[in-house]
């Protein structure tokens, strides 16, 4: 089979929605011909592993747009405009994307097109307005904070959350994501909220597929998680969360709720991994609070260090208020890590009660106090925490990008029995 895909966002070797079009291609690549347009953002690094590892079924195609080359350069160091100058970027992507699309489709005569990233519905992905089946997905994007934690944001995160809705309320409109939807042979929705704007759209064939776009890095991650061993004692119980530090991850909250922990426990610790606008707030806060010696924040670090860090931690919180695609907490549950986590979206259907806690997002004191009980009683109940691990790790092997790129095939399947 020949298969187009759009991947915006690809690289080997990486996290997040880069690593995500990565393992999918380069799975797909060994059954089927696949040609992928892409930034040449990584060119460098996709090129060294290619040369290390051959993929001869794997064609890559590099597209940068103008606004890439200038734009971005130009005000990438400008926080409360870069979100905005990303998405023209991406958008006008897009845009360049169909004249070379329709080329490789003249030269190759593709039997299915693929968006892959950004996996977000509210975008377009001018592939669909080529003459083949296409697959939009799968994408989320739809997630927003509840409206009863939205009290518990500053008034610039309020704000944004609000921008946000506006924004893709807007996008809607845009008769390109109309098109998108409308032209897909088959949109597949990671979310039941994504899953009702698809309606609205009227993507005439959607699968709720939660299960078919989530995976665990490579398969050398996957072994470096499995692995990971619990120190056989320690003095100290780390609590850990992965990810940016952003307002809508709600890092905040769960300091709050581990200062009530700490109080009564003096061996327990908090790790922060990763990097956002709001730690300079979140370490005042841990000051204010007396946490300063408890709480650490190690900045971004390489891939290997994380897992480290998940090696030596005994919890996981993610307590973020919205939603889509998690991958730390895939990553937790593989580390054989007890989950805390909000009951919203994406967790929802990732971590059920043998393998962690989903707090229900009701308000903010409500939430906080809950996560303070879920941390306490994993800390008192070390028999709870081992068998909560156990189940995690087994739960983590639900989710694989074999999994997910079989799936694709058997959509793949279908489209094409639905055309003969």
């Amino acid at each position: 089979m020949k298969i187009l895909i759009s991947a915006f966002a690809c690289a080997p070797n990486a996290g997040g929605e880069y690593g995500r079009s990565w393992n999918i291609i380069t799975r797909l690549a060994k059954n089927h011909q696949v040609w992928v347009i892409t930034t040449p953002a990584f060119r460098a690094e996709i090129e060294s592993v290619l040369k290390q590892t051959p993929a001869p079924n794997l064609h890559i195609e590099y597209l940068e747009s103008v606004y890439n080359r200038w734009l971005v350069n130009k005000l990438r160091r400008a926080p409360l405009v870069r979100p905005i100058i990303a998405n023209l970027d991406y958008y006008f992507w897009q845009l360049a994307l169909y004249p070379l699309a329709l080329r490789l489709q003249r030269e190759n005569q593709f039997d299915i097109t693929q968006h892959i990233s950004y996996i977000r519905y509210w975008t377009p992905s001018l592939l669909a307005l080529l003459p083949v089946p296409f697959v939009w997905g799968t994408v989320g994007g739809a997630e927003i904070v509840p409206r009863e934690m939205l009290k518990a944001l500053s008034w610039r995160g309020h704000l944004l959350e609000n921008l946000r809705l506006v924004a893709q309320n807007l996008a809607e409109l845009d008769p390109l994501v109309g098109l998108t939807a409308r032209r897909s042979a088959a949109a597949l929705s990671m979310t039941a909220r994504t899953t009702e704007r698809l309606k609205r759209l009227r993507a005439p064939h959607i699968i709720e597929a939660q299960d078919s776009g989530m995976g665990i890095g490579s398969s050398a991650d996957q072994a470096a998680l499995y692995n990971l061993q619990r120190p056989a004692s320690t003095s100290v119980l780390r609590f850990v969360s992965v990810g940016r530090l952003i307002e809508c991850k709600a890092h905040f909250l769960a300091i709050l709720a581990f200062a009530r922990l700490a109080n009564r426990h003096q061996n327990v610790e908090y790790w922060l991994v990763g990097d956002g606008f709001e730690r300079l707030k979140l370490h005042q806060l841990c000051k204010n609070l007396g946490l300063e010696e408890r709480v650490h924040f190690t900045g971004l670090v390489p891939r290997a260090q994380v897992f480290a860090t998940l090696g030596q931690s005994a919890i996981l919180v993610h307590p973020s208020l919205r939603e889509s695609g998690s991958i730390a907490i895939l990553e937790g549950l593989a580390a054989g890590l007890p989950v805390i986590c909000m009951d919203i979206s994406d967790p929802l259907w990732m971590v059920d009660a043998k393998s962690g806690f989903r707090v229900p997002a009701r308000e903010p004191q409500q939430v906080i106090e809950d996560m303070a009980n879920a941390m306490l009683t994993l800390v008192e109940d070390s028999v709870l925490r081992e068998s909560m691990g156990a189940a995690a790790r087994e739960r983590s092997k639900l989710f694989s990008w074999d999994i997910t790129v079989n799936h694709f095939e058997k959509t793949y399947q279908q489209i094409l029995a639905r055309n003969s």
